[in-house]
């Protein structure tokens, strides 16, 4: 009895043994397990995700230069529009088109006196004409009937007038003319074809000015994709070296966990078969 007693102590003690080799090699199964699963599913290529990094970064840098030169242009642009706007509002265009407008009102008018006075001018001329023939006909006015004798006669009376009214013409042409000068109209035609430039500038300008922001948005949008491009690569590729080991051994891994399988289901039978036996002890 005492035999049998000491062999089912011994027994149990080769039985707690194996439990603890067992609880042993299942850690050591848990830790394979979870080293194979690090592993990402899609493989990882250092080498192309290291180049591709690179070139990612260059494109960046390559980006915020493009972006510097193009906000320098932005603010250059932007000072000229200010500028521009300033002397829009500031400049006296109305009065300058008021005086333009008084200057070719003048000139019109004086153009219609200046075509009055050639218009009298050939008229006169015309009736000093008759005039003059009239001198030469011996008959005088003895046939008054003649309709050559009688406009010549009519035009000798109304020449004193027309030459008073041509007279009139020419002193109001003349102090129009000296009224004209005065008017800064030449000066007021071009500062408005000036002024005209200027707001073609401006909007020039503005149009300038959105269409380097729209751009200036566009490489601002890339280069926030490349950097959000460059902090994958980054992950993947600090990911890849916390993993570096298990991801280049994947398929050592794979045969350890299938060698600690065999060994657990080895050490389970052994257990099975050690708890036999110590019920065998206990029923003799």
């Amino acid at each position: 009895l005492r035999v049998n007693e000491k062999n089912t102590l011994i027994q149990e003690e080769k039985c707690i043994k194996l439990k603890e080799s067992l609880d042993t090699v299942g850690k050591h199964l848990k830790e394979i397990e979870y080293s194979i699963k690090s592993v990402p599913a899609q493989v990882i290529n250092i080498a192309e995700l290291r180049s591709s990094l690179a070139e990612k970064k260059d494109l960046v840098r390559s980006k915020e230069v493009m972006l510097e030169d193009m906000k320098g242009e932005y603010e250059n642009l932007e000072q000229l529009w200010k500028k521009l706007d300033i002397f829009i509002k500031e400049f006296d265009i109305d009065s300058w088109k008021k005086k333009e407008k008084e200057y070719t009102d003048q000139k019109s008018i004086l153009e219609k006196i200046l075509h009055e006075v050639s218009d009298m001018q050939s008229g006169i001329a015309d009736k000093k004409r008759k005039i003059f023939l009239l001198s030469e006909v011996p008959c005088g006015d003895e046939f008054p009937q003649c309709k050559f004798i009688r406009d010549a006669y009519l035009a000798k009376t109304s020449i004193v007038v027309d030459k008073d009214s041509l007279a009139k013409l020419r002193i109001d042409g003349a102090n129009l003319e000296e009224k004209i000068e005065h008017l800064q109209g030449e000066k007021a035609i071009e500062y408005i074809n000036k002024f005209d430039l200027v707001l073609k500038n401006r909007k020039e300008t503005q149009n300038k000015l959105i269409n380097l922001q729209l751009k200036i948005d566009k490489q601002g949008a890339l280069k926030e994709t490349l950097n959000h491009e460059i902090a994958n690569i980054l992950k993947s590729i600090n990911y890849y070296e916390e993993n570096k080991e298990a991801i280049e051994n994947i398929e050592e891994l794979l045969l350890q966990k299938e060698q600690v399988k065999q060994k657990s289901q080895g050490i389970q039978a052994e257990i099975k078969n050690c708890q036999n036996l110590v019920l065998d002890l206990y029923k003799m």
